[in-house]
């Protein structure tokens, strides 16, 4: 049982709280979108990981002109237009949790 407390604690240090609501949504999709939305969150929460716990020298390798966003932005129309209405659906989730981090610096000044 004690693995589970870790396991739980780790994803709430890493893990946002809309990425913890796309996980629990998930198995409630199509298997198409639990198809492509399953890895995205895999490589969101790896992101976070290699964020929190890279070494200083991580960042010389680290494109700081692209985002995430614009990484999706530059896929979308080499998709179909299923998975462009996911990407599309990413490009909110990723403008509001920066809304979010706005008011809470905000907030904090």
């Amino acid at each position: 049982m004690e693995t589970n407390k870790n396991e739980k604690y780790f994803d709430e240090r890493l893990i946002s709280p809309e990425i913890k609501a796309i996980k629990v949504a998930i198995p409630y999709l199509s298997d198409r979108h639990q198809k492509v939305l399953a890895p995205l969150i895999k490589v969101i929460e790896a992101k976070s990981i290699i964020q929190k716990y890279s070494v200083p020298n991580y960042e010389a390798f680290e494109n700081k002109s692209h985002s995430p966003k614009d990484m999706l932005i530059a896929i979308k129309p080499h998709v179909d237009e299923n998975k462009q209405q996911i990407i599309d659906m990413f490009i909110k989730i990723i403008n509001t949790k920066e809304t979010i981090d706005l008011i809470k610096v905000m907030e904090s000044d």
